[in-house]
């Protein structure tokens, strides 16, 4: 048997069995009496039992009353709670968003982002997702992640992007390297070194890769990682040199490395916020985008400083 039973009908039944009495309950909810009386006799009829024992002078749950109280308190508690967090989601104040990103982006513009984030929304949980730009859209479109930090998508179409800034490759060598001082350093300057790459499925890759076929330099990687750190290691052992994004010099974890600006060609990437087309952004994510935004100019700001000042004097980054 399917009982229709409103959340209002459950309130008053529970407003009823809190006061013990029709008139007490119908004055604190606010509604009349007779109506308050219609309300329980309605539920009644549908349940197909009586749910108080009433006579001129006393109002007492009858034993289908007390099972189903319990049963209405703890509906009427889940749906409250349930709206309250829907509320406090509304507002921005409470929250979960999930952030995949490429892993430069995750070590660099992100901690500075959600720190000065949580100052406002404590509440909001984060869950990061550190991929590929090829994973990471894939994330957003299919809704597994909120937002992206990444390289602008192939499929624009399907995405909105937001750039937050260029992030510029350029030579990674260890500081007592000839190549770490003087004149300003190329990408055929590769062409007599051991070549240390990153995997061929990833963003970096196929920009290095697609440099040395633009000034048809004959570089083959002599070794091949998939981690940044791994290439900071083997760099800094003497193996060889890279050809790495500024913002990736964090993830090599190493301290003895120099970072110089290439040129011809001069190669950049454009880094931004994806987020699918069309959907529906709370104020929470709204939020944190705006504070991506604002903090990751510190970021990049030092970045495109260092460039510049690279540019001008040719020196070791």
């Amino acid at each position: 048997m399917s009982h229709q039973i409103e959340l209002r009908e459950l309130r008053l039944f529970r407003g009823v069995a809190e006061h013990g009495s029709f008139s007490l309950c119908a004055e604190h909810c606010g509604i009349s009496q007779p109506a308050l009386s219609r309300t329980i006799k309605l539920m009644e009829d549908r349940l197909g039992v009586r749910l108080f024992d009433r006579d001129t002078r006393t109002v007492a749950l009858s034993s289908y009353g007390r099972h189903l109280l319990p049963i209405a308190e703890r509906v009427l508690r889940e749906v409250e709670a349930g709206l309250d967090s829907l509320d406090q989601l509304a507002s921005g104040a409470r929250g979960r968003i999930v952030v995949a990103s490429l892993p430069s982006l995750s070590a660099t513009v992100l901690p500075r982002a959600i720190s000065a984030f949580r100052e406002t929304a404590p509440d909001v949980e984060f869950e990061l997702i550190d991929a590929l730009s090829g994973d990471i859209a894939e994330a957003v479109i299919q809704g597994r992640a909120d937002l992206g930090l990444a390289l602008r998508p192939i499929k624009d179409d399907l995405f909105n992007y937001e750039e937050i800034g260029l992030d510029r490759f350029g030579l990674v060598c260890r500081e007592d390297d000839p190549m770490a001082v003087g004149p300003r350093v190329s990408w055929r300057d590769f062409e007599m070194r051991p070549f240390i790459a990153m995997a061929s499925n990833s963003s970096v890759r196929l920009m290095t890769d697609a440099a040395f076929v633009q000034v048809r330099s004959p570089v083959k990687p002599l070794y091949e990682c998939s981690q940044m750190a791994t290439v900071g290691a083997l760099v800094l052992n003497g193996l060889g040199v890279s050809a790495l994004p500024r913002l990736a010099m964090p993830l090599t974890a190493a301290s003895g490395l120099v970072w110089r600006s290439l040129s011809q060609p001069s190669l950049k990437r454009s880094v931004g916020i994806i987020t699918r087309r069309n959907q529906a952004v709370s104020p929470t994510l709204a939020s944190f985008i705006s504070t991506v935004i604002r903090h990751s100019d510190a970021v990049l700001g030092r970045c495109k400083a260092h460039l510049s000042q690279a540019d001008g004097a040719g020196d070791a980054g």
